[in-house]
């Protein structure tokens, strides 16, 4: 296995243990239900599928710092729900460009992992681009899917 693609692989699982405090956090700081149960949601699946990459991934070896993110979180939810998902667009775009990538160019063995990346990068970008655009009733509906599959698998 390439040095570049295990070191993309890592990268891939520090995001999600980042994106669960993240998400957490938010979820932690919003008022309104209806978004805090998104939030919630959207932390589960990024803990779920960083589950499902500990396979490919030395988590050992692999420091996590989540402070920042967790402070990130609590200034995401102060300000308002447009202006702080406007402002994670760029990363989600970046993401699902690399995630699809790796699964189009992974290891076969790393097949089932890198499409729960890649689908799960997608279904945030959905969920960013819904809200965004006021379709907020339907926003969750790739992210509920994916995590329905995820919890089946991994229960």
């Amino acid at each position: 296995m390439n040095h570049d693609y295990q070191t993309q692989l890592d990268q891939a699982w520090v995001g999600e243990r980042r994106g669960e405090v993240f998400f957490s956090a938010v979820a932690e700081h919003t008022s309104d239900p209806a978004m805090k149960s998104k939030w919630t949601d959207l932390a589960e699946l990024e803990r779920r599928v960083g589950t499902a990459l500990e396979r490919l991934v030395d988590i050992q070896q692999i420091p996590v710092e989540t402070l920042s993110m967790e402070m990130a979180g609590r200034e995401f939810a102060a300000a308002s729900v447009n202006e702080s998902l406007a402002s994670i667009t760029e990363v989600i775009d970046t993401a699902v460009e690399t995630y699809n990538a790796m699964r189009d160019t992974g290891p076969a063995e790393h097949a089932t992992e890198l499409d729960i990346l890649a689908r799960h990068e997608i279904a945030l970008q959905t969920f960013v681009r819904c809200e965004l655009a006021g379709q907020s009733d339907s926003s969750m509906d790739e992210v509920t899917q994916l995590l329905q599959e995820l919890r089946a698998s991994q229960s």
